[in-house]
């Protein structure tokens, strides 16, 4: 992906805790409006940043209207969507579906959810997304296979001056 990518994930990480993310929100929909909405594999993102954080990894899920239209794919063979192994029939469109497909995935990888990071989708435009850290690159891949998943970006750094 482009700067504009890196700087918008730079800018959520700067931003975590805070309770006005609404900017960040806003940068990060334009990059997702951008993204291929394809069905494929999820996009990878910051996994050669040399400033990224080890281990760290931000997962954010398809629109709500793009993940609405799931079930019906797994249903049809000709699709090519296969249904995901991890809590099959779960949509993070609610914030008790979030939270659990976000538990379930981040067990299934043995990885740490941060406590914090799991924000609901607030709009069709800006989707559901949480932050799993103590896995490797390896290992968080797999998660790409899930047709839930649109990007799967490692953390980048920030600098505190």
């Amino acid at each position: 992906m482009n700067g504009l990518t890196r700087w918008v994930f730079t800018a959520r990480k700067q931003m975590k805790g805070c309770r006005s993310c609404l900017s960040s929100y806003v940068l990060l929909t334009l990059v997702i409006v951008g993204a291929n909405a394809a069905l494929a594999d999820a996009e990878l993102v910051n996994f050669d940043s040399r400033f990224r954080v080890p281990g760290e990894y931000e997962i954010i899920f398809k629109k709500p209207s793009e993940l609405q239209s799931l079930i019906g794919r797994y249903a049809d063979p000709a699709s090519g969507v296969k249904r995901p192994s991890v809590l099959a029939n779960t949509l993070p469109l609610t914030k008790g579906a979030l939270n659990s497909l976000a538990e379930a995935l981040t067990k299934s990888i043995n990885g740490k959810l941060l406590l914090g990071t799991v924000m609901e989708s607030s709009t069709d435009d800006i989707p559901a997304m949480f932050t799993i850290e103590g896995v490797s690159d390896a290992t968080i891949k797999s998660l790409a296979k899930d047709p839930r998943i649109a990007i799967i970006a490692a953390s980048l750094a920030t600098r505190s001056d």
